[in-house]
C-alpha cells in the first residue's frame, strides 16, 4: 500500500485516464486528472502533487512540454512518462523523456500491477 500519495494524471484519453485515475484511488492514492499539459499546468498552480504521470503525444501541450514545465518550475516531483506511441519516426520517445527528465516510463497498455510498481519506485527516496 502506499502513504496516501497526491498523483497528477494527464492523459487526453478520457477512458484510458478514468480508468487509471480508478486504479489508482482503489490503491488509496489521491489524483487529479487532466486531459493536456495545457490543463495540468493549471492545476499545478493550485496544488503540487507528490508524483505526475503524463502521456506524451496530446492536443494542446504534450508530456514533452509538461517535462520541460516541471523540470523548471518543480524539479523535485518525480514524473512517470507513458505512451503507446513507442517509437515515432524512428525515435524512442519513452527513452526521450526520460533524458528530459522523466523518472520512470512505462509502455501502454500496461498492466495495473506494472502500473503500482512503477510509481512505487518513482516515489521511494532516492
Amino acid at each position: 500500500m502506499n502513504d496516501g500519495a497526491s498523483i497528477l494524471l494527464v492523459d487526453d484519453n478520457d477512458d484510458a485516464r478514468v480508468t487509471v485515475a480508478r486504479i489508482l484511488e482503489m490503491a488509496g492514492y489521491s489524483v487529479a486528472q487532466a486531459p493536456n499539459a495545457k490543463a495540468a499546468s493549471a492545476l499545478l498552480k493550485e496544488r503540487v502533487p507528490d508524483l505526475v504521470i503524463t502521456d506524451i503525444f496530446m492536443p494542446e501541450g504534450d508530456g514533452f512540454e509538461m517535462l520541460n514545465e516541471l523540470r523548471d518550475r518543480e524539479p523535485k516531483i518525480p514524473v512517470i512518462a507513458i505512451s503507446g506511441g513507442g517509437i515515432q519516426q524512428g525515435l524512442d520517445v519513452l527513452a526521450i523523456a526520460g533524458r528530459l527528465g522523466a523518472k520512470r516510463v512505462l509502455y501502454k497498455p500496461f498492466a495495473r500491477r506494472q502500473l503500482l510498481d512503477t510509481i512505487a519506485e518513482a516515489l521511494a527516496p532516492v
